[in-house]
């Protein structure tokens, strides 16, 4: 009997470490997609940026034109 527990143990620590595995790798994903979704924010607030400053030149263009 000794023998089935220490197999039985083997299994459990192999289950255990799959699961570990998994978790990883769902985490790994995770992460990629956060990366990937920094990408797109970063270029639209570099977007909302260079439209901000397009704002602000037209804005200070016409009131140097009503003066």
């Amino acid at each position: 009997m000794a023998g089935f527990e220490t197999i039985l143990k083997a299994a459990d620590l192999i289950s255990e470490v799959r699961r570990a595995f998994a978790k990883i790798e769902n985490l790994e994903s995770g992460q990629k997609h956060i990366a990937d979704a920094l990408v797109v924010l970063d270029k639209r607030v570099r977007e909302l940026e260079a439209g901000l400053r397009e704002a602000k030149a037209e804005i200070m263009l016409e009131a140097i034109r009503e003066t």
